[in-house]
């Protein structure tokens, strides 16, 4: 598998796309990257696990990114300016692509996931050790041959959505996060993620 930006971007929303008619409180959005890296010659996706010291989300895998903050140029600044600070990813380094759709969390945060490909080299970044306990690496043909352990089915603003749950190399990734990796795949690399599978499915409240 290669890098096809153009087919990648087909799949997103322009990077220019204009959040601002559909913030009404910009203090509750957030905004993720979503790193895609050439790693030992495969593609793959970046991730993080959340230090286990953190208030929310603690140890969970996540995508960089973080809330709004004043002066941010929302969504792009947001998510390069949160990757900066947890990763040590300078923007200069992200060759932005463009947006997935708006997904919320399950406290019902508005999060925007921000596609990029990462032009620098794996050994150059650095966990902020104050947010962030490991950065790793999962092929996407990993991710395509959906050996998931688990269908997760949620409530989210009146309908119910689902995404899968991996486990890899001890890292555990469920909710958001792999809501996301799900779009990014259907959307971006037109691959077929069916809700049925053999993976037993839990209903979350």
């Amino acid at each position: 598998m290669t890098f096809n930006l153009e087919r990648i971007s087909s799949g997103l929303k322009d990077r220019g796309y204009d959040y601002n008619h559909e913030l009404i409180q910009p203090l509750s959005c957030a905004a993720v990257l979503v790193p895609l890296i050439k790693h030992n010659g495969v593609i793959s996706l970046l991730l993080t696990r959340r230090a286990f010291n953190m208030t929310h989300h603690a140890g969970e895998v996540a995508f960089p990114g973080g809330m709004w903050e004043q002066g941010d140029d929302f969504p792009l600044v947001t998510a390069l300016r949160e990757a900066e600070e947890e990763i040590a990813l300078k923007p200069k380094d992200v060759n932005v692509l463009g947006l997935l759709p708006t997904v919320y969390t399950r406290n019902d945060t508005k999060v925007i996931p921000v596609v990029g490909v990462i032009k620098t080299p794996q050994s150059s970044l650095v966990c902020n050790p104050a947010e962030i306990d490991s950065i790793f690496m999962i092929p996407l043909t990993e991710l395509m041959s959906d050996s998931r352990v688990r269908t997760d089915i949620f409530p989210r603003r009146g309908e119910h959505g689902w995404a899968p749950a991996y486990h890899y190399q001890g890292y555990d990734i469920w909710g958001m996060t792999a809501a996301v990796i799900k779009e990014l795949l259907v959307r971006c690399f037109e691959h077929d993620f069916p809700k049925k599978h053999h993976a037993p499915e839990k209903h979350w409240p």
